[in-house]
């Protein structure tokens, strides 16, 4: 299960972090939204926006991952 929500964190990371160069933000500031976002994973409280089920409908399609 562990793994699962480290994979999870790290996709969306790298989602955000090309989001966030094209929105001109920091490493630092990257740095910390991931932070959040594994917080919120642990502690329960992160809700899925329309882009991370957009982005699980994709991934159970390709076979590839």
């Amino acid at each position: 299960m562990q793994d699962r929500i480290d994979m999870e964190a790290y996709r969306r990371a790298q989602r955000q972090k090309g989001e966030a160069r094209s929105h001109g933000q920091s490493e630092y500031e990257r740095a910390e939204k991931l932070r959040r976002l594994k917080e919120q994973i642990r502690a329960g409280t992160y809700c899925a926006d329309i882009k991370d089920i957009a982005m699980q409908l994709a991934a159970a399609m390709d076979p590839m991952s």
